[in-house]
């Protein structure tokens, strides 16, 4: 039996990790009297004779989902191990003091799909429990999301090695050796266009656009014609990523 790994965070962000790695997927989020819980078979009970390893194996799986989950829902915020564990019998292990989390509105919802005829239909599964599939199999996925799993938000630095990530695993060929070519493949993903990735790289890179919080102090030249904010680069990453592992898990 997999042991429990009780989360703490946000009630908003752990009823969407619920939502989004449902039974009988792998991992599973959900929630009985002590809170809520994330199991996994990677997480067996015989690791509570060992709370260094259980803890280390925990942390990077829920960092791995917090990953996945950003990706899923923009209003997500990664949440934490509350450093409780609880067996198959029930007992708790390594207990620490939770914190108190903040309110917020929930704003994830699970899509609702009708037919033609206006019939409700099944809706598609979750992706994100395919998204932590594909991270076991491939090493830029598993890179990409244990980024994207950071418990602060996310900074020029990160979203820029999101796209580097996406940018030289387009083809399945061996990555070009110029960037522009990968560059270039990229763009003829249709995933993004010229203009939007000339606007990120530039708003990421040059102290012009993005002033101490971008990626370099004294990049020549007077800065992109057109720029984005932070909060416009995340989005842009977000769907460039969410594209990219549609495509890979096809």
């Amino acid at each position: 039996m997999p042991i429990k790994a009780l989360l703490r965070g946000d009630s908003i962000d752990l009823s969407i990790l619920a939502e989004l790695y449902p039974e009988p997927s792998d991992p599973v989020v959900t929630a009985d009297r002590s809170g809520y819980y994330l199991t996994s078979p990677t997480l067996p009970d015989s690791l509570v004779n060992d709370a260094g390893e259980m803890l280390a194996r925990a942390r990077e799986l829920l960092r791995t989902i917090n990953g996945a989950a950003r990706i899923v829902s923009t209003s997500y915020r990664p949440v934490e191990l509350s450093g409780a564990f609880r067996d198959s019998v029930d007992r708790q292990h390594v207990v620490v003091e939770a914190e108190t989390a903040h309110a917020r509105a929930h704003v994830f919802a699970a899509a609702v799909v009708t037919s033609a005829d206006g019939q409700l239909v099944q809706a598609p599964a979750p992706p994100a429990p395919k998204y932590i599939q594909l991270a076991g199999q491939y090493p830029d996925v598993a890179d990409a999301l244990t980024i994207l799993g950071k418990p602060a938000p996310l900074d020029w630095f990160d979203l820029y090695k999101l796209y580097e990530i996406v940018r030289d695993n387009v083809d399945p060929s061996p990555p070009d050796q110029s960037r522009k070519g990968n560059q270039k493949k990229l763009i003829d993903t249709g995933w993004v266009t010229k203009a939007d990735l000339g606007a990120f790289t530039g708003s990421a890179n040059h102290q012009l656009a993005s002033g101490n919080a971008a990626r370099h102090a004294r990049e020549p030249g007077s800065g992109p014609t057109r720029t984005m904010s932070l909060d416009e680069g995340t989005q842009f990453t977000r769907d460039l990523v969410s594209r990219w592992l549609s495509c890979r898990a096809t």
